[in-house]
């Protein structure tokens, strides 16, 4: 079941409130009618409620194996000054301007129980954020320090932060997953891989390896 999948049922659950909604007001009576006014003002605060969930689970892929999903690559403006361009596989690229020596990138990840996952929920991901920080812990505490967004909710309602909040573990894990951090160099590329447990970032040109050998 793809992440497609579950957005279209919370959009049909919206739409089966909605329509239960319509159903209770369209009748008239005294009492009974004030009841089905304020179970109608819940059942469109609930269909609005699923309406913005669908639109939030859109924001999340679907993992079914290690799987590409960006590449990073880098320009030195001066000394620990980066310009950080981000290429996402499925299209588009955005770029940041980040302070330090070395990089990371999060991501939110959700992860269904093995019950769920036989129902065809997999494992889904979203890109979160990036990061930059110093080697020097002088830097590190006195020099500005870069957390970019790459991705944020599209509504007030945020399915990862709600699945957090009922702490609802049994059925599933929504965690962050983080890539190790990484040299930040001018002229290096790396790819970022997503798998079930986290994110994988390796280097991708000369450079770029080059750099992550002169830092082990």
């Amino acid at each position: 079941m793809s992440y497609f999948i579950l957005t279209l049922i919370f959009f049909l659950i919206a739409i089966a409130f909605l329509y239960g909604t319509f159903k209770l007001l369209y009748r008239q009576s005294w009492f009974v009618a004030w009841l089905r006014g304020m179970s109608g003002v819940s059942l469109i605060l609930l269909a609005l409620l699923c309406g913005l969930l669908a639109f939030d689970v859109y924001s999340y892929r679907q993992i079914t194996g290690e799987k590409n999903v960006a590449t990073v690559s880098f320009s030195q403006l001066e000394g620990q000054y980066y310009t950080v361009t981000l290429s996402f596989t499925e299209g588009g690229t955005q770029r940041y301007d980040v302070y330090g020596d070395q990089w990371q990138i999060d991501s939110r990840i959700i992860k269904w129980n093995k019950l769920l996952t036989l129902v065809g929920l997999e494992t889904g991901f979203r890109l979160d954020r990036l990061n930059g920080r110093y080697l020097s812990l002088d830097d590190e505490r006195n020099k500005p320090r870069t957390v970019h967004e790459i991705s944020r909710s599209a509504t007030p309602v945020d399915f990862w932060e709600a699945l957090n909040a009922l702490n609802i573990d049994s059925f599933v894990d929504a965690r962050y997953g983080s890539s190790t951090y990484l040299p930040m160099v001018d002229g290096g590329q790396y790819q970022i891989n997503i798998t079930t447990t986290g994110l994988l970032a390796r280097p991708l040109n000369e450079t770029a390896r080059q750099a992550v050998a002169r830092w082990e």
